[in-house]
């Protein structure tokens, strides 16, 4: 049986870590791999997040996704909040550029 969106999974699920475009091998609309893995253990919503923050499959994606798999109320919010763990470190690694991105994250948060 799909399980219920709701509740949090059974056990956690490993996560690619770093799901965008250039890290996804297509060929012929279909994905053929990922690649250049940071792979951890965690909540699924939390790669459905950073897939959202950088838009990397599109709205057809989570449509999908929602389909097969279900994703609970309040992920809206809570995507929020997962984003600002790689947005923090993009931050670090790659400058101011994306302390607006942050801003606008907490915003969003009401802070």
């Amino acid at each position: 049986t799909r399980p219920d969106p709701r509740e949090s999974p059974d056990a956690p699920a490993l996560l690619h870590g770093d799901v965008w475009r250039t890290n996804v091998l297509v060929d012929l609309g279909d994905v053929a791999a990922f690649v250049d893995p940071a792979t951890y253990y965690g909540h699924p919503e939390v790669e459905l997040a950073y897939v959202d923050w950088l838009d990397t499959f599109g709205r057809t994606f989570f449509e999908r996704y929602r389909d097969r798999r279900g994703i609970a109320d309040g992920f809206d919010r809570r995507k929020n909040v997962y984003a600002l763990y790689p947005q923090l470190t993009h931050v670090r690694l790659f400058g101011g550029r994306y302390v607006d991105v942050v801003d606008r994250t907490l915003s969003t948060l009401g802070y």
